[in-house]
């Protein structure tokens, strides 16, 4: 809301721009996660032989999800992979914009109308013994890493060593962008948070 207000008004145009957000909440031993787009939290627990195993708590909002694909043809916007391109998009009907590789946004309000929506999924969890970290990262981070990749990276490194963790990460993701995609590379936050100390 306070983006299409400040639109109104003139502060700044939010119509072609946006962001995804992931935020997460420690408190009173239970874990909470507000999610919108296709950044994502990734739950490193813990197994019984002592391996790390990836839990994702979030699930990213793309064209390609059937229900957030429903939505947006409900609303009279499409869904469509341009020639070339990886990703499926959304756009106004018969348009070539906004073209978001992702179906939820806080911004990007000219897409509203084509059932782009900036509500949130959240959830509550009751941390558990056996979590270790929680990884929330921007989507650059996901393109070419899976979930277990990015826990298994961080797991390397002891809590005590989470800046050169997520730096790794960090790193890993930029290295398989340049290989991948040649001179693009998206953005690429990388945010650890360890349960414990160990």
């Amino acid at each position: 809301r306070q983006c299409t207000e400040s639109q109104t008004e003139f502060r700044f145009d939010c119509s072609l721009s946006g962001t995804t957000a992931t935020m997460a909440m420690h408190r009173d031993g239970a874990l909470y996660i507000g999610h919108v787009g296709d950044s994502r939290a990734v739950l490193a627990k813990r197994r019984c032989g002592g391996e790390l195993r990836a839990e994702d708590l979030t699930e990213d909002h793309k064209p390609t999800c059937e229900s957030e694909r429903r939505r947006i043809q409900a609303a009279g916007g499409q869904v469509r992979r341009l020639d070339g391109d990886i990703p499926h998009r959304v756009f106004l009907s018969g348009k070539m914009y906004p073209g978001l590789a992702m179906t939820r946004s806080i911004g990007d309000t000219v897409g509203v109308t084509a059932g782009v929506t900036s509500n949130p999924d959240v959830r509550a969890l009751k941390v558990q013994r056996d979590w270790r970290f929680l990884l929330l990262c921007s989507d650059g981070i996901w393109e070419f890493i899976t979930s277990q990749e990015a826990v298994d990276i961080i797991g390397k490194y002891p809590a005590s060593e989470v800046q050169k963790a997520v730096d790794n990460l960090a790193s890993e993701a930029w290295n398989r962008w340049i290989q991948e995609e040649g001179d693009v590379v998206d953005d690429i936050t990388v945010i650890c948070a360890w349960f414990g100390d160990d």
